[in-house]
């Protein structure tokens, strides 16, 4: 019987740990109603990687792919899995070197609504500021990890990281190798496995993914910067040409995702917003060219909500300076164009700040922007209390959390009724509190005659 047992155990253990040549992965990136994108990360002496998908339904693989790496290319690889089929969910296992190789989690994705029309629920994660302790690091500035197993245990469609999703130590932002040694070092953290496997993974970036702190476009490293950052958030659309910079949109069922880069084209904080009572054009957040594409892009989107996702809040006005709104030039030039064209059903998405907030504004013909900062993962948080930013009042009243948690929207309702309800939890997965954006509340007065 003893004899049984041990056996027992040692194939549970067999089963269900991670394979000693499987460093992390397989990680689920860019997911649409038709293809997704998974990253694999293995040991030096595997030559060749290979996965096998299904649908979770059936037994049956659906297809697989297989990368052989050159024998000096020890990195991770990318899989661009296509072909698949809207709203379903696949199954995805590992191979390597030809033989099977448990990541000690079942890895698993769900593909988008395709249906623009469509009023079927769908859920995401959303958070920022993960600080990961290395061993031995004194734990001062990064808090229990354990959050990402409470995280990894919802079932939703995707996840939307907020910036700031790890932090380049400062010998690290000063190199390339720095910079991927600190990716690598993220990725291949135990809990990140089960969260990042599981389902769909975007993101934005913000300055301590990006380079050192508070840097602007004139970080010296900014090209091996998003270079890096394309590859381990991989996805379907980014910047292309001679534009280096990594904002890219997607779309699920009836929403869009604007995923901004807030660190590219930035100038520095300081640098006046107002020159001689004329806004000050050279003060950039996004830049002319990324500015340009999110207008243009907010004006041909028909989505029923159009999330604008960046690292660094947008509309607060009591927020400090980093704040997109005290760019004054791109910020007035933004909320006139949403103003002058009547588009509708525009939300911010933001991070950056070590405490959550529900911020709502009204300019003057419009209608409520909101800007939904959740922050940190697992960074210190900070405490307001003894600021002016403690009474905000354009905070929703109850949204003000400051430790550490992460949030899930979920997109339901009817066609023309639809609903963001957004729910903050705490490190331990536990609701603190809640709160209904309707359709309506993001639209235009139509004003009687």
């Amino acid at each position: 019987m003893r004899f049984a047992f041990v056996l027992m155990m040692l194939l549970h253990f067999h089963l269900n740990a991670q394979h000693p040549f499987l460093k992390s992965g397989p990680s689920i990136g860019y997911v649409d109603h038709e293809r997704a994108y998974i990253l694999v990360d293995a040991a030096p002496n595997i030559q060749t990687i290979s996965i096998t998908w299904r649908e979770k339904l059936t037994a049956i693989p659906t297809d697989s792919l297989e990368i052989t790496r050159a024998e000096k290319d020890t990195g991770a690889v990318i899989f661009k899995v296509k072909h698949l089929k809207p709203s379903t969910s696949y199954v995805v296992s590992v191979r390597l070197n030809g033989l099977p190789a448990n990541p000690g989690f079942t890895p698993e994705f769900k593909t988008a609504v395709s249906n623009p029309e469509s009023d079927e629920t769908f859920s995401f994660l959303f958070g920022s500021c993960l600080y990961i302790n290395d061993p031995g690091e004194k734990q001062t500035f990064g808090n229990s990890p354990d959050i990402l197993g409470h995280m990894s245990k919802l079932e939703t469609d995707f996840m939307i990281w907020g910036g700031d999703n790890m932090y380049l130590r400062n010998e690290e932002w000063n190199s390339r190798q720095g910079i991927l040694s600190r990716y690598y070092a993220t990725r291949r953290f135990p809990q990140m496995q089960p969260l990042m496997g599981t389902r769909a993974n975007f993101a934005v970036c913000d300055d301590h993914d990006y380079g050192p702190d508070d840097c602007t476009g004139s970080y010296d490293l900014a090209n091996e910067s998003c270079s890096a950052f394309r590859f381990f958030w991989p996805a379907k659309h980014y910047a292309s040409g001679k534009d280096k910079g990594i904002y890219h949109k997607f779309t699920w069922g009836d929403c869009e995702f604007f995923m901004m880069d807030d660190r590219t084209y930035r100038s520095g904080a300081d640098m006046p917003g107002v020159l001689e009572a004329s806004l000050n054009r050279e003060k950039r957040y996004y830049g002319k060219q990324q500015l340009a594409w999110l207008i243009e892009s907010l004006g041909n989107s028909k989505a029923t909500f159009k999330f604008i996702v960046s690292g660094g809040q947008m509309i607060n006005p009591l927020a400090e300076k980093e704040c997109f709104r005290y760019y004054n030039y791109e910020y007035n030039k933004l909320i006139r164009h949403i103003l002058s064209n009547k588009i509708e059903g525009v939300v911010f998405l933001s991070g950056d700040r070590h405490f959550t907030e529900l911020i709502a504004t009204q300019p003057e013909g419009g209608y409520t922007l909101f800007d939904f900062t959740c922050s940190s993962l697992t960074s210190e948080t900070r405490s307001i209390k003894k600021t002016k930013e403690i009474d905000n009042p354009y905070r929703i009243p109850g949204t003000l959390y400051m430790d550490n948690n992460f949030s899930k929207l979920t997109i339901t309702g009817k066609k023309g009724d639809r609903k963001i309800n957004i729910e903050t939890k705490d490190s331990k997965g536990k609701a603190v509190w809640d709160f209904v954006i309707k359709e309506s509340d993001v639209k235009f007065i139509k004003r009687k005659e």
